[in-house]
């Protein structure tokens, strides 16, 4: 083995002081009043991260990173439905910002055709804004505090008859870390328990055939381990897996394609629904497009 010449070190370093005021405005009577004082928000916000090439060879290296970032999100407005329905308060209608502490760190390899990136991350995660269900209309909370780590490896192997095949797999924990909240007038604890439609295991592989002309084409392939569909993790989705494929023709500066998405069909819950408390987005369904594109 050859070892890179130094130096061999990258380091990159960013800030941002950021200032926020937020309200939310409540009309004629309510500014002759005085109104919301809002929230106003100072806060610094940025990261730093670091590359080390430990060896490298032509087209070939072994890189070492890692970065830590601090990040911030002004705050967001709680359309609250369910007070104003009930002729109440609006209360303080201005969520607190959410903010967020990440790590991340790992290897990125290259020899010959293959590739590999193996990599893992640690993040707490204050205030993340959730949709809820009061009295059966939609509403806006901050969630406390959560911790998201994980691990995700990546590979790729490019043939030399203009073939690529693609795999990668993540191992993720989503938790919640101390969030009080109420279920049916119950005051519950939901330290601990898993953020909803929050899968452990995640995995996906592809295959790509792509020469400069002639039949070009796709295929993939994603699997999506079980979830919970409610925060107090009493209900839980099974896996499912769908996959997809496209074919097309390339001559010249044009080419010509028809795409299959969810070709399985598959119809699972992938994400809460705002709208109201057990109801869920679903996967669209099978799916077809054709396309022409013309490269200038």
């Amino acid at each position: 083995m050859e070892w890179s010449p130094a130096p061999a070190w990258r380091l990159e370093a960013g800030a941002r002081l950021n200032y926020t005021h937020e309200e939310r405005g409540g009309g004629e009577e309510e500014e002759q009043a005085g109104g919301e004082e809002g929230l106003n928000t100072l806060r610094l916000s940025g990261g730093v991260g670091a590359t080390w090439t430990a060896w490298q060879h032509e087209h070939d290296s072994v890189r070492l990173f890692g970065n830590w970032k601090s990040s911030f999100k002004p705050a967001a407005v709680d359309l609250n439905l369910a007070e104003e329905a009930a002729g109440g308060e609006e209360g303080e209608g201005i969520l607190k910002p959410e903010t967020a502490n990440s790590f991340e760190a790992g290897v990125r390899a290259r020899r010959g055709r293959f590739a590999l990136d193996l990599g893992g991350f640690f993040m707490d995660f204050n205030n993340l804004v959730i949709a809820q269900s009061i009295n059966g209309l939609p509403a806006l909370a901050n969630a406390g505090q959560e911790r998201m780590k994980g691990v995700d490896l990546a590979a790729v192997y490019r043939f030399p008859n203009a073939l690529t095949a693609r795999a990668s797999y993540g191992l993720h924990s989503a938790r919640f870390r101390d969030f009080l909240t109420e279920f049916d007038g119950v005051p519950t604890q939901l330290a601990g328990k898993r953020l909803e439609m929050s899968p452990h295991h995640l995995a996906a592989f592809g295959l790509l055939y792509a020469p400069s002309r002639g039949v070009v084409g796709t295929l993939e392939g994603n699997w999506v381990g079980s979830r919970y569909l409610n925060k107090r993790n009493t209900a839980l989705a099974d896996a499912y897996f769908t996959w997809s494929m496209s074919l097309g023709y390339r001559r010249g500066r044009w080419e010509a394609r028809v795409a299959g998405r969810n070709l399985n069909d598959r119809r699972d819950a992938v994400a809460e629904s705002e709208l109201g408390d057990a109801q869920y987005y679903r996967l669209p369904h099978r799916r077809f497009d054709a396309s022409v594109a013309l490269r200038f």
